[in-house]
């Protein structure tokens, strides 16, 4: 049902073609045993040999806690991860779930996080702008304050 809600929600939002792929299970060498999470720069590897070149982008949603080394810290949590101008973004709704109000209320904060690591696969950074979907989270939960690109991002997005 969230697949569904995300894929029509982009199609609408960004006029892309999207395909739901098989599940898949998350590779164990990604798995850290001494935090419990899966490292999302390892899973986004993972996910490019699973598109093996034939998507522009591919966008691993997971229910498990994923963590990337930044900060100074070598498990940071993360919600989501991506790299500028890369096909492959993770997100996780593991953070996503707290205190969460209705079931629309998580999927507004999934699609959020989606477009936002969609945005870093497009080439936009991080943004300035405390209402822009492309705000750093900077280790807070932040996605009920922006759904939206900035005039800025948006116009960097409209390019693409």
């Amino acid at each position: 049902e969230l697949l569904q809600y995300l894929k029509t929600e982009i199609m609408i939002l960004h006029g892309i073609q999207v395909d739901v792929l098989p599940l898949q299970p998350l590779p164990a060498a990604a798995f850290e045993k001494e935090r419990g999470r899966y490292r999302a720069d390892l899973l986004l590897g993972y996910l490019e040999q699973c598109g093996q070149g034939r998507f522009e982008k591919i966008l691993g949603i997971t229910m498990a806690d994923i963590a990337t080394a930044t900060r100074g810290h070598s498990s940071w949590g993360v919600m989501g991860l991506a790299r500028l101008h890369a096909p492959p973004a993770v997100i996780s709704s593991f953070r996503v779930q707290k205190k969460v109000r209705s079931v629309q209320h998580y999927r507004q904060r999934m699609l959020t996080l989606a477009r936002h690591e969609l945005g870093h696969t497009w080439g936009l950074s991080h943004c300035s702008s405390s209402f822009c979907l492309m705000r750093d989270a900077e280790g807070k939960m932040n996605l009920d304050k922006a759904g939206f690109f900035c005039k800025a991002c948006t116009g960097l997005v409209s390019r693409l």
